[in-house]
């Protein structure tokens, strides 16, 4: 009698798996992306994706699994725009699989610095077999090489983003294992790449899974919840909105996603938007001036930030006949002519009487010598006020 029922209870579940298989069908779309999938399929061998796993690609010498909290080797980015656009949180979709399975999924952990080999690096979490959960290495020749494509999650919050890397850490060295049975507990015994990644976002109130028994890399491409922002088949152009925002295209005007500049220190003058290369000016020059010719000097502040501007000089100190009067800014003799100050006729003068002769230098009254020195003094060029420095590009 329990063996009737034993056999009994297999027959149903098998039923129950062959329903589920054949009509669990569901449609997801984005763009030209709308596909409709099937979860079994998505997970299953795929002769023209399928790449053999190693720990390195099969063309280099590069290291990808299970790296630990280190760089294994220098790894040339320069090529690349992956440590400009990525950002912690970012997820990984490699449409070439491994082991049997299409498609591998991976979350970046962080941009970190290496001091050994002195370079900057992009290190992910994923579960991997041979290599259970762990940390890898993304690369450009892994990036290319794995058609790599890399969505980021909108509207996440910067604590969520923290939680969802957090999770990962914590199931760092549990074992590789796919399961017909979902898990998102973070007490789950193992995992695999795709789960793991869905149960980190799940923690944080974010879920992409379709229903059936499996969630699958692919999931994770599709996910309305996140935008591509770069893709192995296609570029990634970012447009600076404002001194705020930049934004971002990868494909297609429908793949874009307008976010916070990214500043980091670019020197002692600037931050700079790692991602679109923005500049910011967080403190002024501290310059220091040296003779150039006797039109100009250089103004030279120790960001690395270098000018050349015109000599100024004060017009107590020009007297009929003279040629060289000493500027007042690097102590260096300025041309101003043989001219008689009673003569002089100008285009462009401030309302006090300062005017830039021809060849740029500036003479300057006694009431305009502060609002020169801090930039603010302007001089009428055919009765509109302009800026010294614009009214000398105009001149020229």
């Amino acid at each position: 009698m329990k063996k009737s029922i034993f056999a009994a209870s297999l027959l149903v579940f098998f039923l129950i798996s062959v329903f589920y298989k054949g009509n669990n069908l569901k449609t997801y779309g984005k763009g030209e992306e709308e596909k409709s999938l099937n979860s079994y399929k998505l997970c299953e061998y795929n002769d023209e994706d399928l790449i053999s796993l190693s720990s390195s690609d099969g063309v280099t010498d590069e290291t990808w699994y299970g790296i630990g909290t280190s760089l294994p080797h220098p790894v040339n980015y320069s090529n690349s725009d992956l440590l400009k656009f990525l950002k912690p949180g970012d997820l990984i979709f490699e449409r070439a699989g491994s082991y049997g399975y299409s498609g591998h999924s991976a979350i970046v952990e962080g941009i970190f610095y290496d001091s050994r080999y002195n370079q900057e690096y992009i290190r992910i979490i994923e579960a991997m077999p041979e290599y259970n959960v762990s940390r890898g290495l993304l690369t450009p020749n892994r990036f290319d090489d794995r058609k790599t494509s890399v969505s980021r999650l909108t509207g996440a919050s910067e604590e969520q983003i923290n939680g969802i890397i957090d999770f990962c850490i914590s199931q760092l060295n549990k074992p590789y294992n796919v399961s017909h049975y979902m898990d998102s507990s973070p007490d789950s015994p193992n995992w695999y790449c795709s789960e793991l990644i869905w149960a980190a976002l799940k923690s944080q109130g974010m879920d992409f899974h379709h229903g059936s028994f499996y969630v699958c890399p692919e999931d994770i491409h599709i996910y309305s919840g996140a935008t591509l922002v770069m893709h192995y088949e296609y570029q990634t152009e970012i447009v600076e909105i404002d001194s705020t925002e930049h934004e971002f295209f990868c494909s297609l005007p429908s793949y874009s996603i307008k976010e916070k500049h990214n500043f980091v220190f670019y020197n002692n003058c600037y931050e700079t938007c790692r991602t679109c290369n923005y500049k910011k000016q967080i403190k002024e020059h501290n310059y220091q001036y040296v003779w150039l010719n006797y039109r100009q000097h250089n103004s030279m502040c120790d960001c690395g930030y270098i000018k050349s501007e015109g000599h100024a000089v004060s017009i107590n100190y020009i007297k009929p006949g003279q040629k060289y009067p000493i500027c007042m800014i690097c102590n260096g003799p300025a041309s101003v002519g043989f001219i008689n100050t009673a003569s002089i006729y100008t285009s462009s003068s401030s309302k006090n009487g300062s005017y830039i002769l021809s060849n740029g230098v500036v003479v300057l009254v006694d009431a305009d010598v502060e609002a020169y020195l801090n930039g603010t003094l302007k001089f009428d060029y055919q009765n509109i006020l302009i800026e010294k420095d614009n009214l000398i590009t105009l001149l020229r």
